[in-house]
């Protein structure tokens, strides 16, 4: 049985691909001996790694970090390598993890990078600012993810903060955003999400963020007045936030709404006047005396806004 390792540990190099193929340049440890530096040499073409993963899944190393190589021949270093990464040793380091960092947990670990302190040590991180083991889970880069739990899907952004105690053990985006992140959750329930009348639901969408927009590419209103949706390989950026904020339309809270039109019927059903063709007397009857009061201002939403 041969003892050649078919699995290697590579630094990424170059991540620039002229066939947009998701290939990068990997050097071995063997590879420093007498390597030419130029990546452009035909004599280096062995450098280049193809993903393992399927085109459908994009996640594409830095340069500096490291990866797990494959190559097709065992034994010959320069025959075709494919890669598996980037190698993310613990969450700290999840926006980028330098070799030989990266691999600080593998069996062969450099014990001069010792790993961190876990950091379900600490409860600001075990509140939810990452993905429980037992989740089927997209964890990004620094506070995004997309998690599937029993009959829940979650879609997060902005969920992890960076700690400000200075603490190495919590370096990177761990703390969990109790503050202001943005979300989408899907449940479902077979037994229904609540016994009340009202809230009784076997499914339940819930939208959540410090504003919420609903746009429509169909809008007739001078096509969103104008707001570019979607352009130059780009959909709305930061830049764009608060040119929508202020040309959509507010959206009124319903049950205030329905209120207000209640005390509007009742005062027209019920106003007086002192004689015809005079406006009906505003004081000394209650239906108008509410009416008078009314602020239609109130009814409507200030941080959720339709196209």
């Amino acid at each position: 049985m041969s003892n050649e390792i078919v699995c290697h540990v590579g630094q990424v190099i170059s991540t620039e691909d002229s066939a947009h193929g998701g290939r990068i340049k990997v050097k071995l440890k063997q590879d420093y001996v007498n390597f030419n530096k130029s990546l452009d040499d035909e004599e280096n073409s062995f450098l280049d790694a193809f993903p393992l993963l399927p085109k459908v899944f994009q996640s594409i190393p830095k340069v500096g970090e490291s990866v797990f190589v494959f190559t097709r021949e065992i034994g010959n270093d320069k025959s075709q390598r494919y890669y598996l990464g980037p190698i993310i040793s613990q969450p700290q380091f999840m926006e980028k993890d330098l070799y030989p960092q990266s691999i600080s947990l593998t069996k062969n670990r450099n014990l001069n990078y010792p790993p961190y302190q876990t950091i379900d040590e600490y409860k600001e991180t075990t509140s939810g600012a990452f993905p429980e083991l037992e989740d089927v889970a997209v964890v990004g880069r620094k506070g995004e993810d997309i998690i599937l739990k029993d009959d829940e899907i979650d879609l997060r952004c902005g969920i992890r903060a960076k700690d400000e105690s200075g603490n190495p053990s919590l370096a990177g985006n761990v703390i969990f955003n109790t503050q202001n992140p943005s979300y989408l959750q899907l449940k479902y329930k077979s037994s229904g999400i609540s016994n009340k009348p009202l809230q009784e639901a076997m499914s339940m969408i819930n939208i959540v963020a410090d504003k919420i927009n609903l746009i429509s590419y169909k809008n007739e209103e001078d096509k969103n007045h104008g707001m570019p949706l979607a352009q130059n390989g780009k959909i709305l950026t930061n830049d764009d936030m608060d040119n929508i904020m202020e040309k959509l339309h507010q959206l009124p809270y319903g049950d205030i709404l329905c209120e207000y039109l209640e005390i509007l019927k009742t005062a027209f059903l019920n106003h007086v006047h002192p004689y015809p063709g005079i406006r009906p007397c505003q004081s000394g009857t209650p239906s108008m005396e509410a009416a008078v009061k009314l602020d239609f201002n109130k009814t409507l939403s200030p941080n959720v806004r339709i196209s």
